[in-house]
């Protein structure tokens, strides 16, 4: 079949009814804009565009920050229990509902700009713990140690505070010294702590030999602290009481997140919103306007375009005029097909859609795809668990339409899927002759097939899908003819 005829669609409407025709054809749905590069500019410079860029970018903005608002919450928080899933869909709502919920809308938006601050708030804590968590760490094998981490001395001595690569004893580092520096006299020596990794130790000398000592500790492999401040041990107290605050206060944001539950439904009505009203104003933009009427042009359908005729004639005081699409007029393309062909429209959209007086190669597709994937699959028991699984799905009335469609598309694939198996005998492989075999007679042999068996003559499956190949090709070829 060809695709859906389509029709021009011009409205020239008072501006103050411009509201609430755009609302009207956003809600149907079945009118698609002229772009701005579509539209010839108006030369008598009396309909003119309106830049509302500003209020598009705030909404887009709003719709972002509340999807992100929504996944925190559904992080910290408990899951949604009447949301249903990916197949949930949306529920349906009158106008005068919306319009009631939309006056919260504002309130909303504030609750999902706090959620966003703690959520930022707990990517702060995340950072800030693993370098208290490190700085523990650093400050334990200093635990012992009486003075300040940057203690340099006295008046007469120089000390030098850090640690010496792996395990060390005093009487080594003493050797090391003499042997690097053997002018130095007056030297002396504390051992911290010590592990096979580092030793931590004070080196002290007299102010005269500190420069030879500073030498022959950086041969030795001498580094300074990596934290640094006061005592030690006050350190690690004061940073283990700052790392216990921070996973409390963790804890306190988490929970006032979690406090926002009640408010994920409010937070999806917003992201719809948004979304409808950002479309809007797109709308708004394409709009050329002077001080009292608007003009809106773009396609539907044939149906389509009558009935909006009819409403917005019948409803407001404006003009709606028809025409047919021209030659070289690049119109939108709209497939239309029976229960059967309609699923897989999305699988022919993904690839290349039809010319707009070409061929609907939809319902063609369909008898191919579903019957391909069930020789693909051919397997009775997991296309009987697809039509099962899939028609359990679609009892949910409020499913999207384009889930609906390829949830639709994959029953329809279990039948062709149970098809093949019950010809080829297959029932999860060949369970039943496995069971048989194991449970009552181990030399029992039989085929459950209708009509061939793979395994016994692959060579004839194989000619059979040769041939479907064949059909599949040339039923191709003809339809683009």
């Amino acid at each position: 079949m060809l695709v859906v005829a389509m029709k021009r669609v011009l409205i020239a409407g008072m501006r103050k009814d411009r509201k609430r025709i755009v609302e009207y054809l956003q809600r149907k749905g079945n009118l698609q804009v002229k772009t701005v590069e579509e539209n010839t500019e108006d030369e008598s410079g009396i309909f003119k565009k309106i830049d509302l860029s500003g209020e598009y970018t705030m909404l887009r903005k709003n719709t972002d920050l509340a999807e992100a608002a929504l996944a925190v919450l559904n992080t910290y928080a408990e899951p949604d229990k009447n949301g249903g899933g990916m197949f949930g869909g949306r529920s349906p709502l009158t106008v005068s509902e919306y319009e009631e919920r939309i006056k919260k809308t504002d309130s909303v938006i504030e609750k999902v700009y706090e959620i966003n601050s703690l959520s930022r708030r707990i990517d702060e804590i995340n950072s800030e713990i693993p370098k208290l968590e490190q700085q523990l760490e650093a400050l334990r094998p200093w635990s012992g140690f009486g003075e300040g981490l940057d203690f340099k001395g006295t008046k007469k001595t120089r000390a030098y505070v850090g640690t010496l690569p792996n395990e060390q004893t005093e009487e080594g580092i003493y050797d090391q010294l003499s042997s690097f520096a053997p002018q130095i006299e007056g030297i002396d020596v504390q051992i911290v702590s010590a592990s096979t990794e580092q030793t931590c130790v004070m080196i002290v000398c007299l102010k005269k030999d500190a420069s030879a000592l500073e030498e022959a500790l950086r041969r030795m492999g001498f580094a300074r602290p990596s934290v640094s401040g006061g005592v030690p041990s006050e350190m690690e107290k004061e940073t283990a009481g700052r790392l216990e605050a921070c996973k409390k206060d963790l804890e306190a944001v988490k929970e006032k997140i979690a406090s926002f539950k009640d408010s994920r439904d409010d937070i999806k009505f917003s992201i719809d919103c948004c979304t409808m009203r950002a479309e809007k104003y797109s709308v708004y933009c394409e709009l050329e306007q002077s001080d009292k009427v608007f003009i809106v042009e773009g396609y539907a359908t044939v149906k389509d375009a009558s009935r909006i005729e009819e409403r917005l004639s019948a409803d407001f005081d404006c003009i709606v005029e028809l025409y047919d699409i021209e030659e070289d007029e690049e119109a939108p393309v709209v497939l239309k097909n029976n229960w059967f062909g309609a699923p897989v429209e999305g699988v022919v959209e993904s690839y290349s859609m039809p010319g707009k007086k070409d061929f609907d190669p939809s319902f063609i597709a369909a008898v191919f795809y579903y019957f391909l994937f069930g020789m693909m699959l051919s397997d009775a028991a997991y296309g009987i668990i697809m039509i099962i699984g899939c028609a359990l799905v679609l009892r949910n009335k409020n499913i999207e339409t384009g889930m609906r469609k390829t949830i639709t598309m994959f029953m329809y694939c279990g039948v062709g899927t149970t098809f093949w198996g019950i010809l080829f005998g297959s029932w999860f492989g060949d369970l039943p002759l496995t069971v048989v075999k194991t449970f009552f007679d181990p030399n029992a042999s039989f085929s459950l097939a209708l009509w061939v068996e793979p395994t016994a003559k692959p060579m004839a499956v194989l000619g059979i899908a040769f041939l479907i190949g064949v059909i599949h090709i040339l039923f191709g070829l003809a339809a683009s003819a």
